[in-house]
């Protein structure tokens, strides 16, 4: 009797499991949902000018007072908005030191020639700097030399947020001083215009 309450009671325990492991097969429903079509695309931030390669300032045998003056169309056409920096890397044996730098914001109304300033016209916004549409006004040496040390353009204290599309001009001028320690001396610049966006 012992043994067969025994086998009894071992069957009856494995058809109980049998019928859990079964119920818990039966029951494994599910359902989906989806959302399809993300799509990811990365802005632009785009800036050049129109110098075609060209010096937009240049004298040579300069002497006390000599002036050049020349001028370039920066334009964006980024998709993001972007603050423009200004700034000059200059080598050479130390004649920027002796070099007054003007650079005025403007506008260039028709195509001239690279170079010219034949239809710019000035920013009427004082910017601080001495006159309308002046963004630097110093020595060459002065101006920053990267991205960091750069202008903001304007410079003041909240810089304008350029978009696709925005053009602006600006005049260079250079004046030699007169000073006789600049003798025999010469300097290079390559003035560069960062766009970034932050």
């Amino acid at each position: 009797m012992r043994l067969g309450a025994k086998v009894l009671a071992t069957a009856a325990l494995l058809g109980l499991l049998g019928t859990a492991g079964g119920a818990s097969t039966l029951s494994a429903l599910n359902d989906t949902t989806a959302n399809p079509g993300n799509s990811f695309v990365s802005g632009t931030v785009e800036i050049a000018d129109d110098d075609a390669g060209t010096a937009v300032a240049s004298f040579s045998n300069g002497r006390p007072g000599t002036t050049t003056t020349g001028c370039v169309n920066v334009t964006y056409t980024g998709t993001l908005p972007s603050t423009v920096r200004l700034y000059g890397t200059t080598t050479g044996t130390g004649l920027d030191a002796y070099l007054d730098l003007k650079i005025t914001r403007g506008k260039i109304t028709q195509t001239p020639a690279a170079g010219s300033c034949t239809t710019f016209t000035a920013d009427s916004t004082d910017y601080g700097n001495g006159g309308a549409g002046i963004v630097y006004n110093g020595l060459l040496s002065g101006l920053g030399s990267t991205a960091a040390t750069g202008i903001a353009d304007p410079r003041a204290s909240a810089p304008t947020t350029w978009g696709a599309g925005d053009v602006r001009a600006y005049k260079v001028q250079v004046t030699l001083r007169n000073e006789a320690s600049g003798q025999g001396k010469n300097a290079t610049t390559s003035f560069s215009w960062v766009a970034e966006n932050t």
